[in-house]
C-alpha cells in the first residue's frame, strides 16, 4: 500500500495558520497591553488614577506582544515577498504622519518604545505637535518647545542652529538629550515625576519644590497620563502591525 506524503511546505504552512489565527483571536478577545517593565514610575498619588500601573495585564494579549517577532523571525525569509511592507502609524492619536514616527522611532529614540512615547507625551503637552511654534515670548522653539538659551551647548553638541529646533526630529534630538540628562543618561531610562517636572520648570525650582515635599506637578501628571496611554496604543498597534507582517507573509507563502 503507497503511503500518502504531505509535502513539508504544506503542512508547515498550515501550522502558521492555525498558529496566526489563535493569536488573532487572542488579539481581539483582549483590550490591556503589557507595559515595559519599569517604564512607568511606581508612586501613591491617589489624585490621578489614570497615573496608577495597572496591576491585572490580560495575559493572553501580554504573550501576543511578546511572542508576535518571535512568530515573524521564525517564518521562511526566502519566501518573503519583495513587496514593501506599508509604513505603519506607531500612534495612530498623534498628528504626526507614520514617516515622521518612524524616523523619530529610529533615528532619535534608536527603536526605544520608552523614549519614544515619552517624546510624543511631552510634544503633546509643550506644542500639541506644532513643529514651527513659537512660545514663552520668542525663547522656545518647536515640538517639545526648547528654551534655546539654556542649551547652546547641546546645540552645538549636535551641529545645530536654533532654526534647527523647527525641524521636529533634531528639536526631539534635543529635547530627548536634556531628558536623558536630567535622568542621568542611564541606558534604561526610567520616566519618573521627578524628570518632567524638572524638565518644565528647570532643575533648580523643582528640586526646591521636591525638596518641600511635592511629588508631582500638573504638568508631570498630565504628561505622564498620556506617555501611559502613548505605552498602551504602541503596543497595541505593534501588535497589529507584525500581524499584518505575518499575515502577508503567508499570504506568499500559499501562491502557487
Amino acid at each position: 500500500m503507497k503511503k500518502l506524503r504531505i509535502p513539508v511546505h504544506t503542512f508547515a504552512t498550515k501550522i502558521i495558520l492555525t498558529y496566526t489565527f489563535i493569536m488573532i483571536m487572542l488579539l481581539l478577545k483582549s483590550s490591556t497591553i503589557l507595559l515595559p517593565a519599569g517604564a512607568i514610575e511606581k508612586h501613591t498619588d491617589t489624585t490621578s488614577p489614570t497615573n496608577t500601573i495597572k496591576k491585572h495585564i490580560d495575559i493572553n494579549e501580554a504573550f501576543l506582544i511578546r511572542n508576535s517577532s518571535i512568530i515573524t523571525s521564525k517564518l521562511p525569509i526566502s519566501r518573503h515577498s519583495t513587496t514593501p511592507i506599508k509604513t505603519f502609524f506607531l500612534l495612530t492619536s498623534v498628528p504626526l504622519s507614520a514617516q515622521l514616527q518612524q524616523q523619530i522611532y529610529t533615528e532619535v529614540c534608536h527603536k526605544d518604545r520608552v523614549r519614544f512615547c515619552l517624546l510624543m507625551a511631552v510634544a503633546k503637552k509643550e506644542s500639541l505637535f506644532q513643529a514651527d511654534l513659537i512660545g514663552d515670548e520668542g525663547q522656545s522653539y518647536g515640538i517639545v518647545q526648547i528654551m534655546f538659551k539654556w542649551h547652546l551647548d547641546r546645540l552645538d553638541k549636535f551641529g545645530y542652529t536654533t532654526d534647527d529646533l523647527f525641524d521636529p526630529t533634531k528639536c526631539m534630538t534635543v529635547g530627548l538629550d536634556y531628558l536623558e540628562y536630567l535622568a542621568g543618561y542611564p541606558d534604561d531610562l526610567q520616566v519618573t515625576h521627578k524628570i518632567l517636572m524638572k524638565y518644565n520648570m528647570g532643575p533648580s525650582k523643582a528640586t526646591s519644590l521636591i525638596e518641600e515635599g511635592h511629588t508631582s506637578s500638573g504638568y508631570s501628571r498630565e504628561v505622564m497620563a498620556s506617555y501611559e496611554e502613548y505605552l498602551h496604543e504602541f503596543a497595541r498597534n505593534d501588535a497589529m502591525r507584525k500581524m499584518h507582517e505575518i499575515n502577508t507573509i503567508i499570504t506568499h507563502l500559499l501562491k502557487p
